[in-house]
């Protein structure tokens, strides 16, 4: 779960569905910000993306990058908010398990399970799960 800095939406990786969504708390309506809901890991803009397994959230304190584990996929995600486009930040991919400390998707994951993003938003920690 990521909440925004106004308290207004409340940001839900739904681990089984595969999507990620966003609940506007004072109106009580749900929507799809992400994912097909079929498993994968293809970036795209909101339902053309794809994940396998989102677990872990983190919200950039201008409220406009989500930051996602896609636990399945092992990767580390990006979400831009305003135009749902999503991009890998880190990690090889599905078949890519592994714990090898890189840049991007040189970096492996396996199953990485929390993250938090420091108050300046410069440095992001993941816990892998392996």
């Amino acid at each position: 779960l990521a909440l925004s800095s106004d308290d207004r939406t409340l940001f839900v990786a739904s681990y089984l569905s595969h999507k990620v969504r966003t609940i506007d708390v004072q109106m009580q309506q749900v929507r799809i910000l992400a994912g097909s809901g079929e498993q994968g890991s293809a970036d795209g803009i909101g339902g053309a993306a794809s994940f396998t397994k989102p677990i872990g959230l983190a919200l950039s304190s201008d409220d406009r990058t989500l930051f996602m584990l896609d636990g399945g996929s092992h990767k580390v995600r990006t979400i831009y908010v305003p135009t749902r486009q999503v991009r890998t930040l880190a990690g090889g991919g599905e078949d890519e398990e592994g714990s090898a400390v890189s840049i991007g998707a040189a970096a492996s994951f396996h199953h990485p399970r929390e993250l938090a993003l420091s108050s300046d938003d410069r440095t992001l920690f993941v816990a892998d799960g392996g």
